[in-house]
């Protein structure tokens, strides 16, 4: 009985007594004869920041560090600004290891396979590279092509005219795939042919849908890209790339569900990883949902713990968000309207989706389909231009010029001059703002400044007016805050008129468009 009692107790004293975590040693080298491996005589780098996706450490003057790790774990390091990472065949950056013995539970697109027992050290190899002040970035929103067809539209209209860029990188702002992820495989090496490292984050058509909830909902994802949220440094610039989708599964229904969250443990990983920041870096966060959309409350449109994220970073001067998602053009200044408290403005840019309108509507010569965003944009991407911690932002449309920036919806054609009365100029500056300025010009005349509207696009209206079969019917005409307007004078002569139409964005950037119209 005394034995039985002994061993009870026993058995309590462990329980109760702390378990010791496992951890992870390794060093952070220059692999200098590129082969992945450390080798005698590779040099350890010091002070890179090294991750478990929770804790953040700065390797020592070896280039060791130590971290926790669990049996589902993925370790990163954050790319310094005068160092480069290893790329696979798809210039996917690899610069991570998954811990999952395990791997992924059966799911319908395979998850992470079996990573077996961890390693005694686990290294990281880096390459030198020159810091640039200066160097420019594409931000390419919403690609979500569903099948091999709407992969090569993407190849077609986008990444052919981009191979080769000047550009540091390319980062893609999630829903790289619409729920079809097999075709992870068929655009990879699309994209990889750009020439240049592609990073990716996780959108909402990224998810595993026949997971239960979130904890197994990027595993496909995890599989091909690693990390669903990490950080990397360019220049004076640090971004940080977030997961901010938490799936709720499927409804009784099938019906998927979903809001924008970026959660306790995400938040406290920026926490840690913004203390080996300095404050004259600018931050750059890239997410897929944006912070704030529309008026704040649609949860699947709006980070719903953004107030915990503001509090981590409003007492931060050089801040930039940008997210996808919406398939539309919308820059935010947030303020205390929006819940931000910080002492400037903070900047948030819904980027245009790559794919447009997913991919919908009338095709052009080359068959591609127009594709044109609810708001009227075009479908395209951006050039982000980043000079120590400022940076400056360029719309591209698809396949079209740079400067191709605005659309003068009316007049166009021919008017006639008993309905000049109700008549109003429009345009639509893609990429404009409230910072944005617009003017035009009738007949060569005085230079007249328009006003700023939020209605829908008239073109879009008249453009979608089409067979139903070429077009999803839930794809509809949205209000847009870039829209400015003017009223058309009602004494125009009958006859050829010409309406010349500038604007200057934010950063003093001037574009031109001209339209010529009859009045009979």
């Amino acid at each position: 009985m005394k034995k039985n009692l002994f061993l009870m107790a026993m058995i309590v004293l462990i329980c109760y007594l702390p378990l010791s975590a496992k951890t992870i040693t390794g060093k952070v080298y220059q692999d200098l004869n590129n082969n992945r491996k450390l080798d005698d005589g590779e040099p350890g780098i010091p002070g890179v920041m090294v991750s478990n996706q929770k804790d953040v450490v700065l390797t020592d003057k070896n280039g060791n560090y130590k971290l926790k790790i669990s049996d589902e774990t993925i370790i990163f390091v954050t790319k310094p600004a005068d160092w480069a990472v290893p790329l696979d065949e798809n210039n996917i950056p690899r610069f991570y290891y998954i811990h999952q013995p395990k791997g992924s539970p059966k799911l319908k697109y395979p998850g992470i396979k079996p990573t077996g027992k961890l390693p005694s050290q686990l290294n990281f190899p880096l390459y030198r590279s020159s810091k640039q002040t200066t160097f420019k970035a594409l931000m390419f929103g919403d690609t979500q092509p569903r099948n091999a067809t709407e992969v090569a539209y993407l190849r077609d209209d986008v990444v052919s005219e981009v191979v080769g860029t000047d550009a540091s990188f390319v980062l893609v702002l999630g829903d790289v795939a619409y729920d079809n992820l097999n075709v992870y495989d068929l655009q990879e090496p699309i994209l990889g042919q750009i020439g240049v490292p592609i990073y990716y984050l996780p959108g909402n058509h990224d998810e595993n849908y026949d997971a239960a909830n979130d904890h197994y909902a990027t595993e496909t994802y995890k599989a091909h890209y690693g990390p669903n949220y990490y950080s990397f440094d360019y220049g004076n610039v640090h971004f940080i790339v977030l997961d901010d989708v938490n799936y709720l599964g499927k409804d009784e229904a099938g019906h998927v569900h979903y809001e924008g969250r970026i959660g306790k443990d995400q938040l406290q990983w920026i926490k840690n990883d913004l203390k080996y920041v300095p404050e004259e870096k600018l931050v750059v966060f890239a997410m897929h949902i944006p912070l704030f959309y529309g008026d704040g409350t649609n949860r699947a449109l709006n980070v719903v713990d953004r107030d915990e994220f503001f509090e981590l970073i409003q007492n931060r001067k050089h801040l930039l968000v940008i997210a996808g998602h919406m398939h539309t053009i919308d820059h935010y200044f947030l303020n205390t309207n929006h819940g931000w408290l910080g002492e400037s403005l903070l900047h948030q840019l819904v980027c245009s989706a790559t794919c447009g309108a997913w991919w919908s509507g009338p095709k052009d010569i080359r068959g591609i389909p127009l594709a044109v965003e609810e708001d009227g944009t075009p479908n395209g991407y951006h050039i982000f231009q980043f000079e120590n911690n400022q940076y400056q932002e360029l719309f591209k449309p698809a396949s079209e010029s740079a400067d191709n920036q605005m659309r003068i919806s009316f007049p166009l054609g021919e008017i006639f001059a008993d309905s000049l009365q109700d008549k109003k100029i429009v345009v639509n500056v893609f990429d404009g703002s409230e910072k944005s300025k617009v003017w035009f010009s009738l007949d060569d005349l005085h230079w007249v400044e328009m006003e700023q509207d939020t209605i829908k696009d008239p073109y879009f209206d008249t453009f979608y007016k089409f067979p139903e079969s070429t077009t999803p019917s839930w794809i509809n005409p949205r209000p847009t805050s870039h829209i400015w307007t003017a009223q058309l004078p009602e004494d125009l002569e009958i006859g050829v008129h010409k309406v010349i139409v500038k604007t200057q964005d934010q950063f003093g950037n001037v574009f031109w468009k001209t339209r010529i119209f009859v009045v009979k």
